[in-house]
């Protein structure tokens, strides 16, 4: 019997959008991908905007949560740089869920010290501020500024972002 887990899904059913919980196959990763243990979710501008109906149209049902954070559970063939039991931060199709895929070229180790919810609203943040600071996500992190979006906020220093913890 293979293993299951519970993960959210939303769907925009005539003007409301509905998540639900549902019990599915935990995933296998495939190459270049790792299985995460899931502790940590972010909630992005989209799925904000989704939830809130502004733009309904009926939709299937699509995991919830772009971005997530928690610790590395199995390892898809060619992942070397990663191994069970780090801690990671990445964006993933599902991370409202007990485990998620992440692609390992992606994933960020996150800092000793940082909770699990400002590790979740980073990548979401990060992606936004590289904008202003210039470079990619890992630079910007490395850099210790503050990265703030519509989504919530994190820093190095222990902000409190908007996230939802497992």
């Amino acid at each position: 019997m293979n293993p299951t887990m519970k993960s959210y899904s939303l769907r925009v059913e005539g003007a409301r959008t509905v998540l639900e919980c549902n019990t599915v196959p935990v995933p296998a990763p495939g190459a270049g991908q790792m299985l995460v243990r899931m502790h940590a979710a972010g909630l992005n501008r989209g799925e904000f905007i989704a939830a809130h109906g502004l733009h309904a149209k009926a939709t299937a049902a699509k995991p919830a949560g772009a971005e997530g954070a928690g610790v590395v559970a199995a390892l898809g063939a060619g992942v070397t740089q990663w191994k069970p039991g780090d801690r990671v931060m990445g964006r993933t199709g599902g991370a409202f869920a007990e485990h998620a895929l992440v692609d390992a070229r992606e994933a960020i180790a996150i800092p000793q010290g940082m909770s699990w919810e400002a590790a979740a609203a980073e990548r979401s943040c990060s992606r936004s501020s590289t904008r202003c600071h210039g470079g990619s996500p890992r630079a910007l992190f490395r850099s210790g500024r503050t990265s703030c979006s519509s989504s919530g906020v994190a820093d190095r220093g222990g902000s409190r972002p908007r996230g939802a913890r497992r």
